[in-house]
C-alpha cells in the first residue's frame, strides 16, 4: 500500500529530471503517443513537469501532448480493427462480446471521452473501439475532448497560476493525485447512474 502511495512522487521526480533534459519535449511526445497504445505509465506527471519547467509554454505542451496521445489512440484503434476477424473467430458467437460491441457503437463519443479524461486505461478503450469497429469520427472527437480536457486542465492551471503552484504541487502531490482519482471514479459512477 505504501508503495502505491509513494508511486506518484517517484514518477513525478523522475519526470522532473526528464523535463529539464534537452530532449525532454521529444520524450514527452513519444511517451504521450505510445501511452495510448501499450505504455503502462501515465503521461500526466510528465506534462506537469514540463509545464512547471516553463509555465509560459504550458498550453503548447498541453496541445502537443493531446495531439500525440490521440494519434496514438488512432493507431490503437487500427490495431484493434485489424485484429477483429482473428478475435471474433477465436471467441465465436459470444453474446457478451456482441452486447459490448453494440453499446460501444451506440455511445462511441461518451465512451472515448470518459476513457480519455479519467484514469481508465485509454489504450484498452482505443483498441476495443477498433475491435468493435465503431465509427472513426466520433472516436476521434471523443478522444480529443477527453484527452484535451485532461491535458489542458493541467496545462491551464500551471499557465495561469505560474511558479507558485509548483510549491503547492510539491507539498501536496499525493493528496492531489488521490483527489483526482476520487473525482474520476465519482464522475464515472455518476455517468453510469445517469445512463442507467
Amino acid at each position: 500500500m505504501k508503495a502505491i502511495i509513494e508511486m506518484p512522487r517517484k514518477l513525478y521526480e523522475w519526470t522532473i529530471k526528464w523535463a529539464s533534459h534537452p530532449k525532454g519535449v521529444i520524450a514527452y511526445v513519444i511517451i504521450s503517443f505510445i501511452e495510448s497504445i501499450f505504455f503502462p505509465i501515465p503521461v500526466d506527471p510528465l506534462v506537469m513537469a514540463l509545464c512547471l519547467s516553463n509555465y509560459k509554454k504550458s498550453l503548447y505542451y498541453a496541445f502537443i501532448g493531446c495531439v500525440a496521445s490521440v494519434l496514438g489512440g488512432i493507431v490503437g484503434y487500427y490495431l484493434g480493427y485489424g485484429a477483429e476477424s482473428f478475435v471474433m473467430s477465436s471467441l465465436g458467437d459470444n453474446d457478451f462480446i456482441q452486447k459490448a460491441t453494440a453499446m460501444f457503437q451506440e455511445n462511441t463519443f461518451n465512451a472515448m471521452f470518459i476513457a480519455g479524461f479519467t484514469f481508465l486505461p485509454f489504450k484498452v478503450f482505443a483498441i476495443s473501439a477498433g475491435l468493435s469497429q465503431v465509427p472513426l469520427i466520433p472516436f476521434i472527437l471523443g478522444s480529443l475532448a477527453g484527452r484535451g480536457l485532461r491535458f489542458f486542465l493541467v496545462g491551464g492551471l500551471i499557465y495561469f497560476y505560474g511558479p507558485p503552484i509548483k510549491s503547492f504541487i510539491d507539498k501536496y502531490l499525493e493528496k492531489i493525485f488521490l483527489a483526482i482519482v476520487i473525482i474520476c471514479v465519482v464522475a464515472y459512477v455518476a455517468l453510469k447512474l445517469l445512463k442507467g
